[in-house]
């Protein structure tokens, strides 16, 4: 028998594969939001949710981020309301800014119950890199934008064959993104920082492949995947808002105001943390749509919600910590930081800490520079019995 859980039918599906968990569990989640398009929405106070995602399986070569493709063939194999053409408009392989907009714009759908046009693209895109072969912040300012849902983008300098500017009503993007730490490091970090594209995006660690035995895993259950393409197929046909209770309400409100407990602790996370309440919203929304179509959000949608997430953050910082050759000014930021970390946990800051934390950071002669520039700046002491303390100096602003 089939299980119910539309996350749980994936997980089953992919059981065999070469990727983690973490992984597998996200991809679905993706899949579930993606489905939901511009459609479905929930309304809390003056705050519409959409349950698109971005979210980005970091790792390196091999560890099992082929899985986006799969993503990408279920949605495309999932036919609309009379079995003919696509529920979904997926994207293609490679992108300019202009042909991700031209697709976006052309993915146009208009719901028969409330005469409603929307423009909705989902992306499954195994590495980002090979999608966006030139680099250009301009397609991170983009997707930044899109990412809440205005009611329309516009850009007054394209013009089309009428003359007039280039206008998207209700666009909305889902993307499930690939990506190599060093490459990321090399081309995203700085500008997706600066224009909040990491802001919006959960990002998910793994270093290692799972290594299933080959001649032990079953194939993948075409049954399994018909009846998947059933379940999004019949999410594409939903026009609806959400209702969340009172009491799935007050629990993210009681844990928003509680500091959203327990927080990924990492430099680079700050500004991600401004997103948590919003990313456990739309994470609720499909932990409901994953049970059944009621359109219903209970309490416990929202604690399977902040179990994914939470899950996803323990090993967040590592996608960070991961990534090679960063320049002085951001290592030393990142070292202070933990340090700080460190001390307000009570603990001493040992000699092992001080060198340990490096580990695979860095070059030996590097993390001697970043310690002796603290030390020259006042800011770490190294106290009588050897330990060390931060003084409450801070940093200047370093590139």
């Amino acid at each position: 028998m089939l299980p119910g859980d539309l996350v749980d039918q994936f997980m089953l599906y992919t059981e065999g594969m070469r990727s983690s968990k973490l992984y597998r569990e996200w991809c679905a989640i993706t899949m579930i939001g993606g489905a939901m398009e511009r459609r479905i929405k929930t309304v809390i106070g003056p705050y519409t949710n959409y349950a698109n995602l971005y979210v980005m399986l970091v790792g390196q070569p091999g560890s099992g981020k082929g899985l986006i493709d799969l993503v990408g063939n279920i949605w495309a194999a999932t036919k609309g309301e009379f079995g003919v053409e696509p529920a979904f408009h997926c994207g293609a392989n490679d992108y300019t800014k202009a042909a991700l907009i031209d697709d976006l714009r052309n993915a146009s759908r208009t719901t028969s119950a409330a005469n409603f046009t929307y423009h909705n693209l989902l992306l499954a895109i195994e590495e980002f890199s090979n999608t966006f072969p030139v680099y250009d912040p301009a397609i991170l300012s983009f997707l930044t934008t899109i990412w809440n849902g205005p009611r329309e983008y516009r850009e007054s300098r394209r013009k089309y064959k009428d003359g007039k500017p280039l206008v998207i009503e209700a666009p909305l993007i889902t993307a499930l993104i690939g990506y190599q730490p060093d490459t990321m490091h090399k081309n995203l970090m700085r500008d997706a920082n600066e224009q909040g594209l990491l802001r919006r995006t959960v990002l998910v660690w793994n270093e290692f492949p799972n290594m299933t035995d080959l001649l032990e895993a079953a194939p993948l259950d075409s049954a399994l995947e018909m009846e998947m393409c059933s379940r999004l197929r019949d999410i594409s046909l939903i026009y609806d808002t959400m209702q969340m209770d009172r009491d799935a309400i007050e629990f993210i409100r009681d844990w928003e105001q509680n500091g959203g407990q327990p927080r990924p602790l990492h430099e680079d996370l700050r500004n991600y943390l401004n997103s948590r309440t919003q990313l456990v919203i739309k994470l609720s929304m499909i932990a409901s749509m994953s049970e059944d179509t009621s359109l219903q959000v209970h309490l416990h949608h929202v604690r399977r919600a902040m179990s994914w997430l939470l899950k996803a953050e323990e090993v967040m910082p590592k996608v960070f910590d991961s990534m090679k050759g960063e320049s002085e000014g951001r290592l030393i930021r990142k070292y202070h930081h933990a340090l700080l970390i460190q001390m307000s946990t009570g603990r001493p800051i040992t000699n092992a800490f001080i060198y340990g934390w490096f580990d695979d950071k860095t070059k030996p002669q590097n993390a001697q520079y970043v310690i002796n520039n603290l030390v020259a700046r006042g800011i770490l002491i190294q106290n009588p019995d050897r330990t060390w303390r931060v003084t409450g100096k801070t940093l200047t602003d370093y590139d």
